[in-house]
């Protein structure tokens, strides 16, 4: 019975050691698979070459009919497959990766070979993997392997490699757009460097002739009146960077004040015409709003993004015309939104190269630049400008045919306005209106804030804040409290549009909102008017 016992026991421990010898044989085959994919990356080769090499090495390993990979650059969607196709999509329209975008996971699905054109296949079924590239839930790029022979299992042991893989992509696309970044940089700086020193060396040039003796009043005059040009082309320069650097940091408010838009791009019009007539440009304006006197916006600014687009235009425009519109193209109860548009006969632009418009420190052609004159700055000022009043920047161009150049501001409708409009003893639209409005305050009027509720606002904006940056959903019940407390002072219009950020969980979107309108300061304003 002893001998028939030992047996079975030998037996049972030649099986399990069986099975685990096959358990680390696959291992060891996985392990080895893992190794050579690793290998055959070519990491410190570009992009492309790094893709290539992936492609290759999963062919060799997994199999399949055909490999494709995604990838996010700068907001436009890169595609590669085995074939050599390489492009950029406009939209991803394959079901299975939209799938996996939204569901963040690795997708696996039987997939028959009958239409997979393999020869002598005695498998009926493969497999179809596609495997998110995920970067702090993130996703940054898509693998799709097609008709997959491979066992499935072998996924586990390949999720720690294509965890390792995101790594490396999300580096190597670092570090390209940091190349790009200081390329940009560097080309920016050496054209700065000449457009300031070249109005410099002028207004030295031009001193030192004025203290040279025996001048005649002519000459005197025609030195001093080159000095000024030139000393006020480089306070123009200089008034540029400072505003873009205001920007950026979001240091720049908003003086929101009575604003006339038809009368604006007259008094431009005027003030550009001696430049444009110079050329031999006609230039004329266009304002077919029916409520000019209504809007309450940052005049000022506005002026200031018209004024670059039109000098723009007169620079690049060699013969034809200049012409300014404005329209309205939406209104509600509170705001509306208006569009300005400067459009010209000039050298236009390519459709491949704009892109780049808009952009700080990039310029579609140094060499025209040098033509022509200029930053590049201006552009950059007006889009950066337009999105801190609520709006947007676009350009319609082909090379040789002209330009327009608009931008779209979100502007406030003056109470008085709205008053007219309203009929006599019209109660308010929404319940909560009339429960918090008092009698004879009328909406958006400023309201009177202790010490204790300023500080209590204060801290409301600032924990919502960090509640946005950790995507937390508190964030809602939190912002609540806050639009109560500021609806109805003149902050409502970012209000509104923050209440349909976060209703909607858009906690990273209404977070830059926040920081892009400078919420803090606007509300420190609203405090300073309470006094």
């Amino acid at each position: 019975m002893n001998n028939d016992s030992d047996i079975v026991q030998l037996r049972e421990k030649s099986q399990k050691q069986k099975v685990r010898i096959r358990r680390l044989s696959e291992e060891k085959a996985n392990l080895f698979l893992i190794h050579h994919l690793l290998e055959i990356l070519n990491i410190g080769e570009d992009i492309e070459s790094m893709l290539t090499s992936l492609m290759m090495g999963l062919g060799e390993c997994l199999g399949g009919t055909d490999i494709e990979i995604y990838y996010w650059e700068e907001e436009k969607i890169h595609y590669a497959n085995m074939e050599g196709q390489r492009t950029i999509l406009s939209e991803i329209k394959d079901p299975l990766v939209l799938k996996l975008i939204t569901q963040k996971k690795l997708i696996e699905t039987p997939t028959s070979l009958s239409g997979a054109g393999l020869l002598n296949s005695t498998v009926p079924h493969a497999w179809d993997w596609l495997i998110p590239l995920l970067i702090n839930q993130k996703i940054i790029g898509v693998i799709k392997i097609s008709n997959m022979l491979g066992s499935a299992q072998m996924r586990n042991y390949l999720a720690p490699f294509f965890s390792h893989l995101a790594l490396i992509l999300n580096n190597q696309l670092k570090t390209k757009a940091a190349e790009v970044a200081n390329k940009a940089k560097s080309e920016f700086l050496a054209v700065m460097s000449h457009e300031i020193r070249t109005p410099m060396n002028a207004m030295l040039g031009m001193t030192e002739l004025l203290l040279a003796p025996e001048l005649t009043a002519s000459e005197r005059q025609k030195h001093a009146g080159v000095a000024l040009k030139s000393g006020r082309g480089l306070l123009a320069l200089l008034n540029d960077i400072l505003d873009l650097s205001k920007i950026e940091a979001g240091k720049i408010c908003l003086d929101i004040n009575h604003f006339n838009p038809c009368d604006t791009i007259q008094e431009l019009c005027l003030l550009f015409k001696e430049s444009a007539e110079n050329k031999g440009l006609l230039i004329k304006s266009n304002c077919t709003l029916e409520h000019k006197n209504s809007y309450l916006a940052d005049g000022n600014r506005i002026q200031q993004m018209l004024s670059n687009l039109i000098s723009n235009a007169i620079k690049f425009t060699e013969k034809g015309f200049i012409y300014i519109n404005v329209i309205e193209v939406s209104r509600n109860t509170n705001t509306a939104v208006l569009a300005f548009s400067v459009q010209d006969s000039g050298i236009g632009i390519d459709e491949t190269k704009q892109d780049l418009l808009f952009k700080p420190f990039s310029q579609i052609d140094s060499s025209k630049t040098r033509h022509f004159g200029g930053t590049g700055l201006g552009l950059s000022i007006v889009h950066q400008l337009s999105q801190l009043m609520g709006g947007k920047t676009g350009c319609e161009s082909s090379h040789e045919k002209g330009s327009r150049f608009w931008f779209e501001v979100t502007v406030e409708i003056d109470e008085k306005f709205k008053n007219l409009l309203q009929e006599p003893n019209k109660s308010s639209n929404t319940l909560e209106a009339v429960s918090k409005e008092k009698p004879g305050e009328p909406a958006g009027s400023r309201l009177n804030y202790t010490l204790q509720e300023q500080q209590m606002i204060r801290q409301l904006l600032q924990e919502l804040e960090s509640l946005l940056a950790d995507n937390m959903f508190s964030s809602i019940r939190h912002f609540k409290k806050l639009y109560q407390s500021l609806n109805h002072s003149r902050l409502s219009e970012q209000l509104n549009r923050l209440d349909g950020l976060i209703s909607n969980m858009c906690f990273e979107e209404a977070r830059e909102y926040i920081l892009q309108q400078a919420l803090s300061e606007k509300v420190e304003a609203e405090f300073e008017r309470n006094e």
